[in-house]
């Protein structure tokens, strides 16, 4: 048997103890600070997430915008590359006339 500190009420052992001042007192146990401070740590984390994935789209945009400026320069590169080959088949049917 143990006897509660606050108020005298005896209890069979000590976890029954802790939870009689828990509840009876209002303080905390060992326990619950301990998953207070874990669900602090995940607000925090989730809070970084957060911050984390506006940095991630905001790349994930930037990059998008790239690609489209790159697709649009392989596009006129390539029409050039075809025009320049129309020039040259031009000019070589042109030296076979002449």
């Amino acid at each position: 048997m143990v006897k509660c500190p606050k108020c005298g009420k005896e209890l069979k052992h000590e976890g029954a103890l802790r939870g009689h001042i828990a509840f009876a007192h209002g303080e905390t146990t060992p326990r619950k600070k301990t998953l207070d401070e874990l669900r602090e740590i995940v607000k925090s984390l989730q809070a970084s997430i957060k911050g984390h994935e506006k940095t991630l789209v905001t790349v994930n945009k930037i990059l998008n915008n790239s690609i489209t400026k790159l697709e649009k320069r392989v596009t006129n590169v390539e029409n050039d590359i075809s025009d320049l080959e129309r020039q040259i088949r031009d000019l070589e049917a042109q030296v076979r006339i002449g």
